[in-house]
């Protein structure tokens, strides 16, 4: 079972990214069951970069270093809209990372944030391709296709 996340707060991120165009209910449902996947493996991700550093805390450089991999721009720079941090922190925990210094909780925060928005901007450019102003969810599963790492299934 994916994190909870507040499906209001990741409709408003998504619609950073997608500017003033229309969101249809399966793009909405397609989102809401996407972004907590891809939440937790990040997670997973940060918690296996952990594990290979032999330390005991999430540092803010392991996560650029998964941002990197990851290939999500401007996170670090991202001043739009974040999750709660308690939410944030949960998540971690659930995939076992029991300690994380507060600038790697924001910066886990961005990053997840960062990448929604990111699915967003690419989900629009294929609308736009359509000659639609509505965002469908078919749009949303083309960006996931596209934003997924090499070989990898979220």
């Amino acid at each position: 079972m994916a994190v909870e996340l507040p499906k209001a707060a990741i409709e408003r991120i998504f619609r950073q990214g997608i500017g003033e165009r229309r969101l249809s209910q399966d793009a909405k449902d397609t989102i809401y069951d996407f972004v907590p996947t891809m939440a937790e493996y990040v997670a997973n991700a940060a918690k296996s970069v952990l594990d290979a550093s032999g330390k005991k805390t999430l540092m803010e450089e392991h996560l650029k270093a998964l941002a990197d991999v990851l290939m999500v721009e401007g996170v670090e720079d991202y001043d739009g809209e974040l999750f709660g941090r308690a939410t944030v922190r949960r998540i971690l925990k659930r995939a076992g990372i029991e300690r994380a210094s507060s600038d790697a909780v924001d910066l886990y925060n961005k990053l997840i944030c960062r990448a929604t928005e990111e699915l967003g901007e690419k989900a629009a450019e294929y609308a736009d391709e359509d000659g639609r102003k509505t965002v469908q969810g078919e749009d949303v599963e083309k960006a996931i296709t596209y934003s997924m790492p090499k070989g990898g299934e979220l």
